[in-house]
């Protein structure tokens, strides 16, 4: 924490936000087998998610935005791709785990963003995009928008998938005038070396594709979403700091 501090005392000075997957206690390991507390086994071969609306917070909750650095591959206009996946399945080999970007002079206790990508970005066609939203297997093309989670695994053999982006929008890729289903959650943590996101809860359910089935329960409740509605209530419960 102190180390966090001293780097933001200067005005305009550099953050890098490193970020952990791991299942339950086990660290993420593309293809590895996992042993879940109750029993399963679990192999997960693909892991990524969308970030943006980075914020840093005071002992107050006051939010500094942090401005991304757009390096051409993994983040531009302040949306992140993180990708933990090595090509162990899918994808491919190269992995991004860390956000970097600029904030102003402050001292600072808390991290707050949000999953996804924001509205205006997300119903461009990604044929045309910039990386990375030209990560075209983290679009949907059947919703018109992007996977804001991709998580594929098995479970005792038998494959799951939690892909979940905004779902019933109206209109045609370029065109999309609304979402019924936003499916955006957001993230508080308290500032340490790393986010943790913990994949446990998340693979527990068979599928879920954003929609308000029962098997997509506890994937919103630990993104902290209405089941319902696909609106933010709470804090995403699976990331964490340490």
């Amino acid at each position: 924490m102190t180390a966090f501090l001293m780097l933001v005392a200067c005005a305009n000075a550099e953050v890098t936000l490193n970020f952990e997957a791991v299942v339950e206690d086990s660290p993420f390991v593309c293809g590895g087998p996992v042993t879940l507390t109750d029993g399963a086994t679990v192999e997960i071969t693909d892991f990524r998610l969308f970030l943006h609306d980075l914020a840093l917070l005071d002992d107050e909750g006051k939010r500094e935005p942090l401005r991304i650095d757009d390096d051409g591959a993994w983040a531009k206009d302040g949306t992140v791709l993180l990708d933990f996946e090595d090509g162990c399945l899918n994808g491919t080999p190269s992995t991004n785990t860390t956000v970097t970007g600029r904030t102003r002079e402050g001292d600072y206790t808390g991290l707050a963003f949000t999953v996804g990508v924001p509205f205006e970005q997300n119903h461009d066609n990604p044929a045309a995009a910039e990386a990375p939203l030209s990560t075209t297997s983290m679009h949907w093309t059947w919703q018109a928008g992007y996977k804001f989670i991709r998580l594929d695994y098995e479970r005792d053999g038998q494959g799951g998938q939690v892909h979940l982006g905004s779902a019933g929008c109206q209109g045609t890729v370029g065109d999309i005038t609304g979402c019924d289903r936003p499916n955006r959650a957001s993230a508080e943590v308290a500032l340490g070396d790393t986010v943790v996101v913990d994949l446990g809860p998340l693979v527990r359910a068979p599928t879920c594709m954003g929609t308000d089935d029962a098997s997509c329960a506890a994937v919103y409740d630990a993104l902290g979403m209405d089941l319902s509605t696909g609106e933010p209530v709470t804090t995403a419960s699976l990331f964490s700091a340490r």
